[in-house]
């Protein structure tokens, strides 16, 4: 029998899609009298966050705020508590168990990325100012690096270089780092307003930069310069994330509740725009081998898909709410071979031209 949590925590951080399409959730209850955490896996995003369709699930100590599938069967998990942690799925995807839990940061671990070299290695952004690299195989930290003076919202690995990632910080500046160096940490831009996550061109040089005010810049991962900028959010964007099979379109979510698709060509444009959360939003993945379909989730309890419109046409995103008793629109899924329950369709999504 599987084994599966009483309950989902509230506060939805962060998601995860596996090459087969399974999602693993992440969440916190910040408000409650114990500061804990759930991780569930679920079969589709259809299923999401209804504790009923979870496969097989567990509560944990901590919060837990970033989760990246590492192989079919394996994931690696970013806690409140400052460490990593490292969980494996059995086949039947029924039973799930912690391979390891490793502290390095003395602060919450913020985010967390793997490298592009078979997901053999990760690095974590800390509270503590420090981002930390791991060993998937071992499961154990390899290093620690200091480079920034005060809280790291994110690092994002390179795409095609498993030496090289980049950071940003509250302090201001965004570093490029290169583990081959004698001197790892490279000040790439000191930006105000501040940054608030970053996240990497596919198969490119340039580098994707939220702030705490809502704004998007392209910058050059060489010399710095601005490329393009634009504001697509109000508040502090969360996290960005480029699409897999198109690297002109990059996903941001933020503390305004909404979630933007930007393309970035020889303009930089918002295409599509939704603000069905009612709370912060904080996680967001592309779904597998699809140029148009992305999924969040935010602390409204709210898991969202998003189907981005072709040319002129509306898409309409299904809003899946826990506790809600209306059925799902069947199809905006590509792997929903069923209705489900406790799903609700909403409106008023906005598509900017």
């Amino acid at each position: 029998m599987a084994n599966v949590p009483a309950q989902m925590d509230p506060h939805l951080q962060g998601l995860s899609y596996s090459n087969e399409g399974y999602l693993f959730l992440c969440a916190s209850d910040l408000i409650g009298r114990y500061w804990s955490g759930t991780l569930c896996l679920f079969r589709d995003g259809c299923a999401a966050p209804d504790i009923t369709q979870c496969l097989t699930g567990c509560q944990t100590e901590g919060g837990l705020n970033d989760v990246r599938w590492i192989t079919n069967h394996k994931a690696a998990v970013a806690s409140d508590s400052g460490g990593l942690e490292v969980w494996e799925v059995n086949e039947a995807r029924d039973e799930m168990r912690q391979i390891s839990y490793n502290y390095a940061h003395d602060d919450a671990a913020n985010s967390l990325d793997l490298t592009c070299d078979s997901h053999a290695k990760a690095v974590t952004a800390g509270s503590d100012g420090r981002v930390f690299l791991w060993d998937l195989e071992t499961n154990t930290h390899i290093q620690g690096y200091r480079g920034h003076t005060d809280i790291i919202w994110n690092a994002a690995c390179h795409s095609v270089e498993s030496n090289s990632f980049v950071s940003c910080s509250k302090d201001g500046s965004v570093l490029t780092w290169d583990l081959r160096q004698a001197t790892p940490a490279s000040v790439l831009k000191v930006l105000s307003p501040k940054p608030s996550c970053v996240a990497w061109q596919p198969g490119g040089i340039n580098i994707c930069v939220g702030t705490e005010t809502g704004g998007l810049l392209l910058l050059d991962g060489r010399q710095g310069a601005v490329l393009m900028q634009s504001q697509p959010h109000s508040r502090f964007i969360h996290q960005l994330a480029f699409c897999p099979n198109d690297s002109t379109l990059v996903a941001s979510v933020s503390n305004d509740c909404s979630v933007i698709v930007t393309k970035i060509s020889t303009t930089i444009q918002a295409i599509y725009a939704n603000k069905e959360h009612m709370d912060f939003v904080r996680g967001l993945c592309w779904q597998p081998d699809s140029t148009n379909m992305l999924t969040t989730c935010g602390w409204d309890t709210k898991v969202l898909a998003h189907t981005l419109p072709s040319h002129d046409e509306s898409s309409t995103p299904i809003v899946m709410e826990l506790g809600s008793k209306s059925p799902i629109l069947k199809d905006q899924f590509s792997n929903c071979h069923e209705s489900r329950e406790q799903l609700t369709d909403t409106k008023g999504k906005t598509i900017i031209d």
